[in-house]
Formats: C-alpha cells, structure tokens, sequence
C-alpha cells in the first residue's frame, strides 16, 4: 500500500499574511460609520444578539487546505547542501491536505460522528483524496482480523467505554508513523549523520550512518527509522513499531510486524513555494 503526503514550508511569508489580515481588519472597523444606538435603562442587562450558526470551512487562520496537489518526482538536487552533503531541508513544514481525523477521506470529517456540523459537506470528489494512492480505490488491503478491528473502532470511538477506544493522542501518546506528518506542523533539524523530526506529540531521529535496526523485542510508538539520500529523496526504512499508534481517528493501523518503507522527495524550488510528497510503502 503507498500514501502520500502532501506538506508545505511555513515561512516568513505566513507571518505577513497574518500580519496583513490583521491590519486590515482593524483599518475596516476605523471606517465603519458610528451606528445609532438606544440608551439602556441605568442597571438593566444589555439585550443579547441572537446567535448565529458557524459557517463551516476546511482550514484554520493563515493556512488554505487544499484538494489537490502537484506531484514532485526524484531526482537530482540542485538546492543548498549543509556541510555534510545533506540537502538543507530544515525548517518548518505543515500539511496542506487536512488533519489526522480520516486516514482515506482526509477531509470527510470523524466516521460515525453524531454531530451534523461536523459531518463533511458536498460530495465525495469535491474533497481531498485518499491518503492511499495504491490500491486505486484509495482503500486499506486489511486482512480481515485488522479490518475488524477498525470497524470496533470506528463503531466505539465517539462511545470509548474501554480505554483501547481513546485515540493515542487525546492520552498525549506519540502520534506514529505516518500521522505524526499531519497532525499539526513540525520541524525538520538536520546534524551530521542524523536528520531529526520535531512534533508536538515527542521527536523521531533518522539515522543515516548505517546502523543497524534494534533489536527485535525493542518496540516504538514511531519505530526505529534508518535512511539515506538518494538526490532529492530521503529513503527512510522503518522498523520496530509497537502496533498501538493510529493512521487517523479513523482506526487504520499497522502491526508490530509492520514494515515501512518511506521517500521523502523534495523540490528543488524555492521552499517557500513548493510543496513537499513523501511516498511511504507498508507491508
């Protein structure tokens, strides 16, 4: 099964979006004509508006999320290296895509939500694809134990009446590989022989020196990553899961038999304008 992820570099350039919108809020109430009001008796409660529903919308302040996105292909690097050799790929990245809550309909809303305003509108293909690229029909391949227990999941969730239907983040368990990539943003930090992924859910470190993986009986929320460069692809082979980590609230998993293989590819353009795509194999 492959998936992809597409992300983009947040920059100095988020900061002025914001920045603007701001101002231009407050220069818009400035040249706003006084209304005319009606005094309130001395001690009385002023009436209360009537409340008006939320439009709901994908994304939050600062960041449109995205329905499509343009594919960036391996090959060679042609960007600023870092001492090492490594391509400089450090900074801050974000997905553009959706958040965490459906692995396979990334902008369909939590399955089995009882709350209308949260279920996703429109129609399917007005909305993000599937993470899955293969199989075509963006679905996961379970065997049928590991596909009964994501439905037990999906019927539970919003109803945990045991604790193994608490998704691992709301108890501030690591994330996992690959929901770590798009649950909020990170960082990427590179040192010679180690490139090092921040999340707000713990930290994940890439060897890139050649050694060997963990042992077997040694088990991690984000595995145990080994990689190397190949161009502009960063080749990450991941063993040693622990087999409680999610791929969404959705309940996809992978056992801790599971194996994965990642490619990280990134453009050669300038970062502040290029979307990043990493193509992850699991077996």
């Amino acid at each position: 099964m492959k998936y992809s992820l597409p992300n983009r570099p947040l920059g100095r350039a988020g900061l002025v979006v914001i920045s603007l919108l701001t101002t231009h809020a407050a220069t818009a109430q400035d040249a706003k004509p006084a209304e005319k009001t009606t005094a309130q008796p001395t001690g009385a409660a002023p009436a209360a508006a009537p409340r008006q529903p939320r439009p709901l919308k994908l994304g939050g302040p600062g960041i449109d999320q995205e329905r499509s996105f343009k594919p960036i292909s391996s090959g060679k690097w042609t960007g600023p290296r870092l001492a090492d050799g490594q391509p400089d790929v450090q900074g801050h990245w974000s997905n553009t895509i959706a958040n965490h809550n459906n692995f396979t309909d990334p902008q369909g809303g939590i399955i089995n939500d009882p709350n209308p305003n949260r279920v996703a509108k429109g129609p399917r293909d007005e909305r993000a694809p599937s993470r899955v690229s293969d199989p075509a029909d963006g679905q996961v391949p379970f065997q049928p134990w590991a596909l009964a227990k994501v439905k037990d999941f999906q019927a539970h969730f919003h109803d945990p009446v045991q604790p193994q239907y608490i998704e691992p983040l709301a108890r501030c368990a690591p994330a996992g590989i690959p929901k770590s990539l798009y649950w909020h943003g990170y960082q990427i930090s590179q040192y010679p022989g180690y490139v090092l992924f921040q999340f707000n859910s713990g930290t994940r470190i890439i060897h890139l020196d050649g050694k060997p993986h963990l042992p077997d009986n040694i088990k991690l929320w984000n595995g145990d990553s080994r990689g190397h460069w190949e161009g502009n692809t960063l080749v990450v082979d991941v063993t040693n899961q622990n087999g409680k980590a999610l791929f969404g609230r959705s309940g996809e998993f992978i056992s801790e038999n599971g194996h994965i293989e990642e490619r990280y590819i990134f453009s050669n353009e300038s970062p502040l304008k290029s979307p990043k795509i990493s193509t992850n194999t699991l077996k």
